[in-house]
């Protein structure tokens, strides 16, 4: 596994508000996927590319989502008041790259058995070019 170093800035927002970070992050490439490793303010994230995008948050708050545009996935929020299990449905998943980075955009629900929050999420990395 080959590992480069890219600036990540990633936003995710919803009705209830948004969070944004933007820090130096670890890419891996594996099985023709991108993983970018992360951490900001004590939490840490790991965003998987592909034809489903994962992300994990660990911190205060934690989740592992996926989005599969083709069919609803579930994931656990889990935070220090316990554990909610939600449907994710992804309604939008766009992904560009080239040889400066990474561009991601998704638009998915969460399901809280009947009460649904719309979310946006949006990923760029610029690779940082290794000194020899």
């Amino acid at each position: 596994m080959r590992w480069l170093s890219a600036t990540v800035f990633l936003t995710t927002k919803s009705e209830e508000g948004a969070e944004r970070v933007t820090t130096r992050a670890k890419i891996a490439s594996k099985h023709g996927c991108r993983i970018y490793f992360f951490e900001e303010g004590g939490t840490r994230y790991v965003l998987r590319t592909g034809k489903v995008l994962c992300i994990e948050r660990m911190g205060e708050l934690s989740y592992r989502l996926c989005m599969d545009p083709d069919i609803p996935t579930q994931a656990v929020l889990s935070s220090s008041f316990g554990e909610i299990s939600v449907q994710v449905r992804t309604h939008r998943l766009e992904c560009a790259s080239d040889a400066s980075g990474e561009r991601i955009f998704c638009e998915y629900d969460l399901d809280f058995s009947g009460f649904v929050q719309h979310h946006c999420l949006e990923f760029v990395a610029k690779r940082i070019e290794s000194r020899k």
